[in-house]
C-alpha cells in the first residue's frame, strides 16, 4: 500500500537542511494513525516538558501530575529524554600558523560579458567542504546543517575582469580563517549580487566550478579561484497543464499585488491551482469545491504543485485524498520564507493573501467562499504559517492542519527561552545551545549543529542580515527595521550571542502561545475547534518543546472539552512518538487526510454558484 511505502521511506529521512520536504502524499482514508499506542500503565518516570521560565508570566507553566493527566493520554516516552552526543565548538588551534595564507577570487579576463550581466558590486563568498565530511553536494549548496563547513565572505565594489580580489583584512570567516585549515577541501566561489531571490544562488550571480585543494598550517598556501559562470534565471511557470486545454489539471497563477511591494517593485502572488478529478465533469454532484491551501516549508515554493498534481490525479489519490481544489502557495521572498505575516520588511503578506489572492481565486474558479470551505495546511515553516493564518484570519480560513511548525512558543524557541536567556549561544553554565540533531535509537541524539554555528554562518553570508536563511528570515518576518542599516534588526549578535531585548519584544507579537495565554477568550475556541497540530517528539530542530508547552496550556485553560459544534473534527495538539522532522511530515498525512475528508463532508457544499470554467 502507498501509505506503508511512504511511511517506511520517510522513516529513513533526516532533513539535512531547512528545506521543504516532498509535497504531501495520499493516505487511504480508512488508515488509522499508524503510530505506537501509549502504554496503558504510566512509566516509572512521568512525562515532562522543557522547564518553563521563572522570569516571565507568559512562559508556559510546568505541568504537575494533575495537569499532565488532564492534558491527554499518558505517553511511554519523555520529552528530551535522549542523551545528546554534543558537538564541540569549533576552535582554532592555539599556536599561530607558520605563515598567513592568501585567498583570491577573480573573474577571468575573457569573461567581461559575465560582469556586464549585472552590477560589479556584491559579496564574494567562498565555500569549503573538507575531505571525509558527510557532504556530497557542491560546496555552494551550503550552509550544511548535518555537518557545518567553512565559509568566507567579503563585500566588493567595482569588480573588474582579470583583477583578483584578495580575501584579506575585513573578511568574515566561519569558523576561523583559512590559515588554520589543514587537509584537503573542495572549494567553490560565488559573487552574490542579486537581491530578487532568496539565498546566494540568485539569477545573475557569478559562480565558479568546485576545485579540490590541499591546505596546510605549516606552509603559506596561495589559492586563486575563478568566477566563470552565470547563475541562470529560473523561469516561473505560466499557463496550465493538462492534455485537454479546456479541462486543465493544473493552472499556474501569477497575480500582481497592489498591497505588497519589494524595494519599490510590485510583488506577485504565485500559486499552483490543482483542479481535482470531477471538477470539469458537468454531471459531477459537486459543483462548488472546497479549497485546501498548501504552504510549503522553508525553501519550498509553489512549483511543488506539479508533483502534487500527479498524486491528486492518480487512482489512489482520487480514492484517498480529500475532494477539493488544492492551491499550493509560494511563501518565498528575497528575504526568505515570509510566513504570510504582515511585516515591515516583507510587506503585508497575510492581508494581501486574504484580501487579494483568495477573492481572485474564488472569482476565477468554482470555490466555496465560506471559511468552512477553506482549509490551510503546511509542514515546518509552512506549518507555522498555516497556524498563523488560521488564528489571525479566522474569517477567511476555517481549519488548519499543521505539522512540526517553527516555534509557536518563544519561551521554547527551539532550545532557547527568548524571554529569560540573555544569550542564544550558551546557557548559564556555558554549554552550547544545540540547533540541529539527528536522533539515534531511543537513547541518544547526535547534535550536528549549535546555534552559534547556524547564526555565524548566516552572518558570514550577509552581515546585513539579508542571507535569506532561517534566522535572518525570522528577523525579516518579525523584527523592526534597524534605523542605522535600514534592514531588519537582528535578534542575536553574531559575535557574542547576546539576545536583543528590543527585538524580543517586537517578536513577542507573533508568539502564538503568548497570544493564547493573554487572550484565551478569543484564541481558545480557535485552537480547540479549528487547529489540528502534530509534531514528532524527536524533532531535529527541537520544535516539539514549544508544541508540548502549548499542549499543556490548552489542557490547563478552563473550558476543556469537545467543541461547541459536534459535527466538527475536534482540534488537538499532539506529539508523534519517536518521529523526527521528516517522518512527522509523512505520519501527519496519514492522520490529516481522513480528517480533512470528514471536515469537508460535515460542512457540505453550498448551493451552486454561476457557472465558471
Amino acid at each position: 500500500m502507498l501509505h506503508m511505502v511512504l511511511a517506511s521511506a520517510c522513516m529513513l529521512q533526516v532533513p539535512p537542511r531547512r528545506v521543504d520536504p516532498p509535497m504531501p502524499q495520499p493516505a487511504p482514508s480508512e488508515v488509522p494513525m499508524g503510530l505506537p499506542k501509549p502504554a496503558t500503565e504510566p512509566p516509572a518516570s512521568s512525562p515532562t516538558s522543557a522547564p518553563a521560565s521563572d522570569s516571565t508570566s507568559d512562559a508556559a507553566p510546568a505541568p504537575d501530575a494533575a495537569a499532565a493527566a488532564s492534558a491527554g493520554p499518558t505517553r511511554d516516552y519523555v520529552i528530551d529524554g535522549a542523551k545528546p552526543i554534543l558537538r564541540a565548538r569549533p576552535v582554532a588551534p592555539t599556536e599561530p600558523p607558520a605563515k598567513p595564507d592568501r585567498l583570491r577570487v577573480r573573474v577571468p579576463g575573457d569573461k567581461v560579458d559575465l560582469l556586464a550581466a549585472g552590477a560589479p558590486n556584491g559579496r564574494i563568498l567562498v565555500f569549503f567542504v573538507a575531505e571525509g565530511s558527510r557532504i556530497d553536494g557542491d560546496p555552494v549548496e551550503a550552509p550544511f546543517f548535518e555537518d557545518p563547513q567553512p565559509i568566507a565572505g567579503i563585500d566588493v565594489k567595482d569588480l573588474a575582469a582579470g583583477v583578483p580580489i584578495e580575501l584579506g583584512e575585513g573578511t568574515a570567516w566561519y569558523p576561523y580563517s583559512m590559515s588554520e585549515f589543514d587537509g584537503t577541501f573542495r572549494v567553490q566561489a560565488v559573487l552574490d549580487r542579486d537581491s530578487t531571490v532568496r539565498g546566494h544562488m540568485g539569477p545573475g550571480n557569478l559562480m565558479g566550478r568546485p576545485t579540490t585543494v590541499t591546505l596546510s598550517r605549516t606552509v603559506e598556501d596561495d589559492l586563486t579561484l575563478e568566477l566563470d559562470a552565470l547563475v541562470p534565471q529560473e523561469a516561473m511557470p505560466e499557463g496550465q497543464i493538462g492534455e485537454d486545454p479546456d479541462r486543465p489539471q493544473l493552472v499556474w497563477v501569477n497575480v500582481p499585488s497592489t498591497l505588497v511591494s519589494t524595494r519599490g517593485v510590485p510583488a506577485v502572488h504565485r500559486a499552483g491551482v490543482i483542479l481535482p478529478p470531477g471538477y470539469h465533469d458537468t454531471a459531477h454532484p459537486r459543483r462548488i469545491w472546497p479549497t485546501i491551501y498548501v504552504i510549503p516549508g522553508f525553501g519550498g515554493r509553489h512549483l511543488g504543485a506539479a508533483s502534487l498534481m500527479k498524486v491528486v490525479h492518480s487512482e489512489i489519490g482520487e480514492a484517498a485524498l480529500p475532494p477539493a481544489v488544492w492551491v499550493v502557495l509560494d511563501p518565498d521572498g528575497p528575504l526568505g520564507h515570509h510566513g504570510f505575516v504582515d511585516s515591515v520588511a516583507n510587506g503585508p503578506r497575510g492581508t494581501a493573501l486574504a484580501t487579494e489572492l483568495v477573492p481572485w481565486l474564488e472569482e476565477r474558479f468554482r470555490l466555496d467562499a465560506r471559511p468552512q470551505g477553506r482549509l490551510v495546511t503546511g509542514h515546518s515553516s509552512g506549518g507555522w504559517s498555516s497556524l498563523w493564518l488560521a488564528l489571525t484570519y479566522p474569517e477567511t480560513f476555517g481549519a488548519c492542519f499543521s505539522s512540526a511548525p517553527d516555534p509557536i512558543d518563544f519561551s521554547a524557541f527551539q532550545t532557547v527561552d527568548l524571554y529569560a536567556d540573555p544569550n542564544a549561544f550558551v546557557d548559564a553554565a556555558g554549554a552550547e545551545f544545540p540547533s540541529f540533531r539527528e536522533p539515534m535509537r531511543d537513547a541518544f541524539d547526535r547534535v550536528c549543529m549549535n546555534n552559534r554555528d547556524e547564526i555565524m554562518m548566516e552572518w558570514v553570508l550577509s552581515p546585513a542580515g539579508l542571507s535569506g536563511e532561517q534566522w535572518d528570515a525570522w528577523c525579516a518576518m518579525w523584527s523592526p527595521i534597524d534605523s542605522i542599516t535600514g534592514h531588519p534588526r537582528r535578534l542575536v549578535d553574531a559575535a557574542t550571542g547576546t539576545i536583543d531585548p528590543v527585538v524580543v519584544e517586537a517578536w513577542s507579537t507573533y508568539d502564538l502561545a503568548r497570544r493564547l495565554r493573554r487572550d484565551p477568550e478569543s484564541m481558545l475556541p480557535l485552537w480547540r475547534e479549528r487547529v489540528h497540530l502534530v509534531c514528532g517528539d524527536r524533532d531535529n530542530f527541537y520544535l516539539e518543546r514549544a508544541v508540548e508547552r502549548v499542549r499543556v496550556t490548552l489542557a490547563e485553560l478552563p473550558g476543556a472539552g469537545a467543541p461547541a459544534d459536534a459535527a466538527m473534527v475536534p482540534g488537538y495538539v499532539d506529539l508523534l512518538q519517536r518521529a523526527d522532522h521528516g517522518t512527522a511530515s509523512a505520519l501527519s498525512s496519514l492522520r490529516f487526510y481522513p480528517e480533512m475528508r470528514r471536515w469537508i463532508e460535515s460542512h457540505g457544499a453550498p448551493v451552486a454558484a454561476p457557472e465558471k470554467p
